[in-house]
């Protein structure tokens, strides 16, 4: 399906951990889940470039600007990554905040957000308001329509790294999408796929598990039902359980 839009993936940056030099990088090797045709990752050197220039101290009037929700993916993080801060948004689902830094994003921490004096809620407040800024400059000409059998599938790749938590924006559905009831899946990061409102189930889990396959750090694994003015979470067919335990 193309870009996954953001690239956290084989470079990791190791955020809220400081030293007297600035933010400390590390890297970690995937070597047992290969990505699949179509999928590409920002190189390790394109993610030192960009973080180069973030400012060191990663204080609130540097980031507020740059800080976007992330859906939690299906692989767990090693041991020794930090805490990622997270919270419940509407439609209930949780999220986690990243800075989004160009090729990838800096995980926000809960050591993070103390130091910036403010709640999780105002975080999630502050993040949601920004994806819907973002949201707007991506146009419905963006999506590409390719049925599979006689099924209308309908994806979205916005090239903001904000595909699939566009599910946290139904107006902003309305407006790419039309109002009509949809199913969404989210397999990638910046990855947001429509199908029929009655499909089956089981078809939305496949083409999901087809498309997640491809990436390491696929997204979890859940429906968005959209009446065409709210979203609502629901179980994806059959539980995915070789993609969950990652």
């Amino acid at each position: 399906m193309g870009r996954t839009g953001k690239a956290e993936r084989r470079k990791r940056r190791k955020s809220g951990s400081r030293s007297a030099g600035g933010w400390r990088v590390e890297s970690i090797h995937y070597s047992d889940r290969e990505f699949g045709p179509g999928v590409q990752s920002a190189s390790p050197a394109e993610v030192l470039a960009a973080i180069a220039h973030l400012s060191p101290e990663l204080d609130w009037s540097s980031v507020a600007g740059h800080v976007v929700p992330l859906f939690e993916r299906v692989r767990p993080y090693p041991a020794e990554m930090p805490e990622r801060a997270q919270a419940i948004v509407a439609p209930g689902v949780t999220v986690g905040f990243g800075i989004d830094f160009g090729p990838g994003f800096v995980a926000i921490t809960p050591e993070m957000v103390e130091g910036w004096s403010m709640s999780l809620a105002d975080l999630a407040a502050h993040a949601v308001a920004r994806l819907h800024a973002l949201a707007g400059q991506v146009k419905p000409a963006q999506i590409h329509r390719a049925p599979i059998g006689d099924v209308d599938v309908s994806a979205l790749q916005t090239n903001l790294g904000i595909g699939s938590v566009l599910v946290l924006a139904p107006s902003e559905l309305a407006r790419l999408f039309g109002a009509e009831p949809r199913l969404f899946i989210a397999p990638m990061r910046d990855l947001l796929i429509a199908l029929p409102p009655d499909v089956d189930l089981d078809f939305a889990a496949w083409l999901y598990e087809e498309i997640a396959n491809r990436d390491p750090n696929c997204l979890y694994p859940r429906a968005f039902a959209f009446d065409g003015r709210a979203v609502t979470v629901m179980p994806l067919g059959p539980p995915l359980q070789h993609l969950l335990a990652g």
